[in-house]
């Protein structure tokens, strides 16, 4: 009787053993198949997730520009009014005209002697000092250092003349030196001189027109014979320079007529 509850109490606990490695397995395998479904998961959204943020991006991105562009285009009638409005107002006369850095600095050069030399300046440039153009894409930067002695209040005349002038001009580095003492009085109606340096720059317009063929000069008329060697010249052909004068102002110079024809033989 003993022996038979023995084994049955062993069978008993055999069978609460097995149930309870069963469920132990069975909710292993329940939590390796929930992280299975959540990695599959997780690999499908995350993509999908980024790529739908990436997209949001990109549209907004390209709303942006959209309305970027409407909003310029418009304003395309305005504009296009304001550019006539412009040209109308003919904005070349505030570059220096010469095409040529020499002839911009010799320009420029001009321009400002003759304000402080002029009625307006009463001075006298005892240095002039030119720097070396630099051209910064489209337009043409030129200056010049002035060194001249003048009163006061033509001072002032002449920096209103040179900021208020075509083309414009505008000034820099302004230095001024006294010619007198502090203690100096000077007679009624008379105003001491003073020494003035100062820059003064320009801005021209860079030529970029392609520069022209310098092989056959207009209206010349050229004929090579292989066999005789003739070559026949402009009967009046007149070559116009720019001559330098002690005032600093090109002049015009034509050079004496070429002779009718050159004929030079050739021998084999």
């Amino acid at each position: 009787m003993a022996i038979a509850m023995n084994a049955a109490t062993d069978s008993v606990g055999n069978s609460a053993l097995i149930k309870h490695k069963f469920s132990r397995d069975g909710l292993l395998a329940l939590a390796l198949a929930l992280l299975v479904l959540v990695l599959l998961v997780a690999a499908i959204a995350i993509p999908a997730v980024l790529l739908h943020r990436y997209y949001d991006d990109r549209l907004f991105s390209m709303n942006k520009k959209i309305a970027t562009f409407d909003r310029a285009n418009a304003q395309r009638a305005s504009l296009l009014e304001k550019r006539e409005e412009l040209r109308s107002q003919d904005s070349r006369k505030y570059y220096l005209k010469a095409a040529t850095p020499a002839l911009a600095s010799a320009e420029l050069q001009d321009a400002v002697k003759a304000i402080i030399e002029g009625a307006v300046g009463q001075g006298q440039v005892q240095n002039t000092q030119v720097a070396a153009p630099k051209d910064d894409g489209l337009v043409r930067n030129v200056s010049a250092n002035f060194i001249f002695q003048t009163s006061m209040p033509n001072v002032r005349k002449i920096l209103y003349a040179i900021e208020t002038a075509q083309p414009y001009l505008l000034v820099d580095n302004l230095t001024l030196r006294a010619t007198v003492g502090s203690n100096h009085k000077s007679n009624p109606g008379q105003e001491p001189m003073v020494f003035v340096q100062f820059d003064v720059a320009g801005v021209g317009l860079v030529n970029t027109a392609p520069a022209a063929s310098a092989a056959v000069p207009s209206g010349a008329n050229v004929n090579a014979n292989t066999a005789t060697g003739n070559i026949a010249t402009p009967s009046a052909a007149s070559v116009t320079a720019l001559q330098v004068v002690p005032n600093g102002k090109p002049a015009a110079l034509t050079a004496p007529a070429a002779p009718a024809k050159h004929s030079v033989g050739v021998k084999p």
